[in-house]
């Protein structure tokens, strides 16, 4: 199954019209795509998509979903991952998950400068399988 989500950011929480989907335990769910619009042009930009949907462990801590790098001058960030990071599901309504975005940038002076209210929009899109035994 494939969920498309759109939403803003406020802070660091990225507001999606989360639809009303019950997941089964053992589930999995892969980010398919991602787009970020941004309200002006940045370069050497770093992050990561945390999400409450995934499981919190020893080998994830931060509950990452995706991570995105990009070094060109641009006003948005599309990527289309070519091989998909499974996570198993710990929240089994899509409803009550909350999304967050951390990301920063730097130049030769600056080393980490974490950016506020650069995103307009996030697109996202979510595939939900069955675990693999």
């Amino acid at each position: 199954m494939l969920i498309h989500l759109e939403g803003t950011v406020t802070d660091d929480v990225i507001n999606f019209d989360l639809p009303q989907v019950y997941f089964k335990q053992g589930q999995i769910v892969s980010v398919r795509e991602i787009m970020l619009d941004y309200r002006q042009s940045i370069q050497n930009l770093h992050g990561f998509i945390s999400s409450s949907l995934v499981d919190k462990s020893p080998c994830n801590p931060k509950q990452q979903i995706f991570n995105f790098h990009q070094t060109w001058v641009s006003n948005f960030t599309q990527f289309t991952p070519t091989h998909l990071l499974h996570y198993k599901i710990q929240c089994l309504d899509l409803n009550s998950s909350v999304f967050k975005i951390h990301f920063f940038t730097w130049t030769k002076n600056i080393k980490r400068k974490i950016v506020k209210n650069l995103i307009e929009r996030v697109y996202l899109t979510l595939e939900i399988t069955n675990a693999r035994l």
